[in-house]
């Protein structure tokens, strides 16, 4: 098993290395738990990339084979017909600090314009995430409180301490998406 960047711990709990020519292309070569090679956009998470591909399988299920329509956004995944756009995003568990997720406000206005525009959450593992529409979602920031949007107009949504609302859109109940894979439909 071999990381390519440095400072990153592989499942064993040792060093990655830090020499290997797709980390000067951005990319790294990692191990998933099945022992196969495979490469992730430099600076992602591998915990994190594997419960998103957990939902990309239980979307496929679903709809069946999925590609990527923006090369550019690996998290952003469509049947060949694009009668579906989903986003996926994942917050990175950490002790010390509530989960936070941040998503372009291009991006939610475009998967909002789709009729079938979907945005996953997860949070923090495999079978537990949000599935929103983006059109609720593009809603509700109608009620984002001020202060909370970065200057390269980006979002930042953390969950609250009971974890049933977001911080910044208080009086939206978030259980009525919980785990709703079967809201994702054409």
């Amino acid at each position: 098993m071999r990381f390519c960047v440095r400072g990153v711990y592989n499942h064993l709990g040792t060093v990655a290395s830090d020499r290997c020519p797709e980390r000067r292309q951005g990319w790294r070569l990692v191990s998933d738990q099945k022992g196969e090679e495979i490469n992730m956009p430099h600076g992602r998470n591998p915990a994190s990339e594997a419960r998103k591909r957990h939902l990309v399988s239980l979307l496929e299920y679903r709809l069946g084979p999925l590609d990527q329509p923006y090369k550019h956004r690996t998290d952003w995944h469509s049947p060949k017909d694009r009668s579906v756009e989903v986003f996926i995003t994942d917050s990175k568990p950490h002790p010390n600090r509530r989960r936070w997720y941040d998503m372009a406000h291009v991006d939610i206005e475009a998967l909002a314009k789709h009729s079938a525009g979907f945005i996953i959450i997860v949070l923090g593992y495999k079978d537990n995430f949000l599935v929103i529409p983006a059109k609720d979602l593009l809603s509700e920031l109608q009620n984002y409180q001020p202060g909370h949007a970065t200057e390269d107009g980006r979002y930042h949504l953390n969950l609250n301490r009971r974890g049933n609302a977001f911080e910044q859109i208080p009086n939206w109940e978030l259980h009525r998406y919980a785990d709703k894979i079967e809201l994702v439909h054409a």
